[in-house]
């Protein structure tokens, strides 16, 4: 979508649905970077994908950067990183 960024959040374990990933959203970020998002999709058991405004990608390079180094306890195993390629919204079997 114009005007917006994809990104991926992988947990650590399977989620039954988006509100995980929105509550993820809520603890590691802003509430106005969390309303932001559009499109959110599930793409594997583990995995989602959504679009977040460009004005809040500054915010979402930092949560990337705190996910690999996994020093905050509440990022612990998740990775999060910016989609981009389309093979990578392909539907697990």
């Amino acid at each position: 979508m114009d005007g917006y960024i994809t990104f991926m959040v992988k947990c650590p374990n399977e989620y039954q649905s988006p509100g995980f990933i929105y509550n993820f959203l809520r603890k590691n970020t802003s509430d106005r970077l969390t309303e932001s998002v559009k499109g959110m999709r599930r793409h594997s058991k583990t995995a989602a994908v959504f679009d977040v405004a460009e004005e809040y990608k500054e915010d979402m390079d930092k949560l990337v950067d705190e996910a690999k180094e996994q020093k905050v306890y509440s990022l612990k195993a998740f990775e999060v990183h910016q989609v981009t390629s389309m093979e990578e919204l392909e539907e697990e079997d």
